[in-house]
């Protein structure tokens, strides 16, 4: 799978990912790590969504004057 992640359209597609895992200290993420780490965020949040949801809800208050 990494051999896809050495073109350099890819590679300039990958830091452009906003969920992405970034470098830290000495270590640093691939473009295939980028682009995993960035997926698995965005499947996180729409299995999550209805629970986020559910937080924003409007309720109902009591609208008698």
């Amino acid at each position: 799978m990494d051999s896809e992640f050495n073109s350099p359209q890819v590679v300039d597609r990958c830091k452009l990912l906003r969920l992405k895992a970034h470098d830290y200290g000495t270590v640093v993420v691939p473009p295939s790590g980028q682009f995993q780490t960035a997926a698995v965020a965005v499947l996180s949040r729409l299995v999550n969504r209805a629970h986020y949801v559910g937080q924003k809800r409007s309720s109902y208050g009591n609208w008698q004057i």
